[in-house]
C-alpha cells in the first residue's frame, strides 16, 4: 500500500510539472517581448508616462540668456542591436569643464568625451548623452550665485531627497566630489572614504543617481547583461590573485624559515668550532703552564744547587784565609790594590764575604758588580782564585 501511495504521488507531481512546462511554453513571446521593453528601458528609453510628465515642464530662457538646449529623446532600439550613439556639446565654465572631463575620462567609463573650448564634447547613448546633459543644467542653472546664507534657505526647502554612493574607487568618488562641490550647484555633497552622500530635490539628486551609473560602466543594456558574468570573472579573478599572494606568502615565509634554520645550523657549526677551539686553547694553555711550572721547579732546584755549592766553596776560602801561612818578608805589610768584576749575585756574595768589619786586612768597595779589594798580593791571589772558581761557574 505504501509503494502504491508513493507511486500515485510522483504521478501527481510529474503531471503538474508538464501542465507548468506547457504553461511556460505558450507565455514564451509574451515574456521576451516583456524582457525586450525591460531593456530598452535600461538603455534610456522613457515610458509614455514619463514623455507626458516632461512634455508641459519647460523653462522659459531668461532674458538675454542662451535658449536652453533641446535634448533628443533616446529612441527605442530594435532587440539585439547596439543603442545609437549621439554627439552633444556641453558648455560648461573652465572650473566645471575641467572636473566633468576628469569625472567622464577614466578608461571604464562608456561615455567618450572631449576638452572643448566652450566645455566638453560628450558622446553616447541617447540616455547617457541625455542624462549628462541634465548634470551640465545642475551644474549651471545657479552659475556665479554662491548657495549659502538666504539663498541656501529658500532651496533647501526643496531638498527633499538624499542618496549615498558606496563603493567608489579613490579616482570616481574624487571626481565625483569636485564637480559637485561648487559653492553655486544647488545641491549639498559630502564624501567619507569611497562613499559620496548628496543631498537635494529629487530631479537632481536623480539627475546624479543616472551620472554614477555611467561613471560605474551601468548605464548600458549590454553592460547590465554583463555584469553578472563580469562580477563572477572578477570574484574568480580576485580569489586566484588571492590564492596566488597566499601562495606568495606561503613560498615567501617558507623561504624565510628554510633561510633562518640555514642561519641557526650555521651558527650552531660556527659555535661548535669556537667550543673546540676554547678547548683546544685551553688545554694547550694547560700543557704550557705545565710545562712552566716544572721548569720553575727546575730552575729553583739549579739554584739552591747553585747556591750551595758557593756556599761550599765561600767555606773553604774562608777555611784557607784562617790558616796562618807565612810571609815572605819583602810580603810583610805591602798592600795592593785590584778590581774583580762578577755577576750581580756573585758580586753581592764576595762583597758581603769580605765586608765585615772584624776582617782588618783586607779593604773592599763596590762600583756597581766591580769589586774593589785593597790587600796583600797574598790575599789578592786567593781572592783571585776564588773569583776564578766564580767566574767559571758562570
Amino acid at each position: 500500500m505504501k509503494a502504491l501511495a508513493h507511486f500515485e504521488r510522483v504521478r501527481s507531481l510529474a503531471t503538474g510539472a508538464a501542465v507548468v512546462a506547457i504553461l511556460v511554453i505558450a507565455s514564451a513571446p509574451a515574456m521576451a517581448a516583456y524582457v525586450d521593453g525591460r531593456i530598452l528601458a535600461a538603455a534610456g528609453a522613457p515610458n509614455h508616462a514619463a514623455q507626458m510628465q516632461e512634455q508641459p515642464k519647460q523653462e522659459e530662457p531668461q532674458q538675454g540668456a542662451a535658449p536652453a538646449p533641446r535634448v533628443k529623446r533616446p529612441e527605442r532600439s530594435a532587440p539585439g542591436e547596439k543603442p545609437q550613439l549621439v554627439t552633444r556639446q556641453l558648455d560648461l565654465p573652465p572650473d566645471k569643464a575641467d572636473a566633468v572631463f576628469d569625472l567622464l575620462s577614466p578608461r571604464d567609463v562608456p561615455v567618450l568625451v572631449r576638452r572643448t573650448d566652450k566645455g566638453v564634447s560628450v558622446r553616447g547613448t541617447t540616455g547617457e548623452v541625455h542624462a549628462l546633459v541634465k548634470l551640465a543644467e545642475l551644474l549651471t542653472r545657479e552659475q556665479g550665485q554662491a548657495i549659502e546664507g538666504e539663498t541656501e534657505g529658500k532651496l533647501s526647502k526643496a531638498w527633499n531627497a538624499q542618496a549615498s554612493f558606496s563603493g567608489l574607487n579613490d579616482q570616481q568618488a574624487d571626481a565625483l566630489f569636485r564637480t559637485l562641490a561648487f559653492k553655486d550647484v544647488p545641491v549639498l555633497v559630502s564624501r567619507h572614504l569611497d562613499e559620496v552622500t548628496v543631498a537635494g530635490s529629487r530631479q537632481d539628486v536623480d539627475v546624479v543617481k543616472d551620472v554614477v551609473k555611467i561613471i560605474r560602466g551601468k548605464s548600458r543594456p549590454e553592460n547590465a547583461e554583463a555584469e553578472p558574468r563580469q562580477r563572477n570573472a572578477q570574484r574568480n579573478r580576485q580569489n586566484a590573485e588571492q590564492r596566488a599572494r597566499q601562495e606568495a606568502q606561503r613560498a615567501q615565509r617558507e623561504e624565510q624559515r628554510r633561510a633562518v634554520d640555514e642561519q641557526r645550523q650555521a651558527l650552531e657549526q660556527q659555535l661548535r668550532e669556537l667550543h673546540d677551539d676554547v678547548d683546544r686553547r685551553t688545554a694547550e694553555l694547560q700543557e704550557q703552564a705545565r710545562m712552566l711550572r716544572e721548569e720553575v721547579e727546575r730552575l729553583k732546584h739549579e739554584v739552591d744547587e747553585r747556591s750551595r755549592q758557593l756556599a761550599e766553596q765561600l767555606e773553604q776560602v774562608a777555611g784557607q784565609q784562617e790558616q796562618p801561612h807565612p810571609r815572605a818578608p819583602e810580603e810583610a805589610g805591602e798592600m795592593v790594590e785590584r778590581s774583580y768584576e762578577l755577576t750581580p749575585p756573585h758580586a753581592d756574595d764576595l762583597f758581603r764575604l769580605l765586608a765585615p768589619p772584624d776582617v782588618k786586612d783586607v779593604l773592599v768597595s763596590r762600583r756597581g758588580n766591580v769589586i774593589i779589594v785593597r790587600a796583600t798580593p797574598r790575599d789578592q791571589k786567593a781572592i783571585q782564585g776564588m773569583v776564578d772558581i766564580l767566574n767559571r761557574d758562570d
